[in-house]
C-alpha cells in the first residue's frame, strides 16, 4: 500500500487515526506501532518479520547498552555498534536487486 492510494487515504488512514485518538495517551505508542506493522505487512509481506525481528532486537540493545552505560562503557560502545551494522545490514538486504 502506498500513501497516495484511495484505500491508505480513505480505509486505513480514518480507522486508523479513530483507533489512535480512542487509545488513552499512555499507550497511543503501541498504537503506533501496531498500525505501523498493520500498514507494512499489508504493503510488504514478508519484510514485516524483517521489521519485527528488528524491532526486537533494537529493544534489546538498548536495554543491553543503557543498562552497561554507567559501569562498562566501552562494553556499551560495543553494542551499539554492533546495533549499527546489524541496521545498516538489513538496509542491504532489504534493497531490491539491480540489474
Amino acid at each position: 500500500m502506498v500513501f497516495s492510494t484511495i484505500e491508505f487515504l480513505f480505509q486505513f488512514l480514518p480507522i486508523f487515526l479513530l483507533a489512535y485518538y480512542a487509545t488513552p495517551q499512555k499507550y497511543r505508542n503501541i498504537t503506533l506501532i501496531i498500525g505501523s506493522l498493520v500498514f507494512y505487512a499489508i504493503g510488504s509481506g514478508w519484510y514485516t518479520l524483517l521489521l519485527l525481528l528488528s524491532l526486537v532486537i533494537n529493544y534489546g540493545l538498548s536495554r543491553l547498552i543503557s543498562g552497561s552505560h554507567a559501569r562498562h562503557p566501552q562494553q556499551a560502545k560495543h553494542y551499539l555498534i554492533g546495533g549499527l551494522i546489524y541496521n545498516l545490514s538489513l538496509i542491504h538486504i532489504s534493497e531490491p536487486t539491480r540489474h
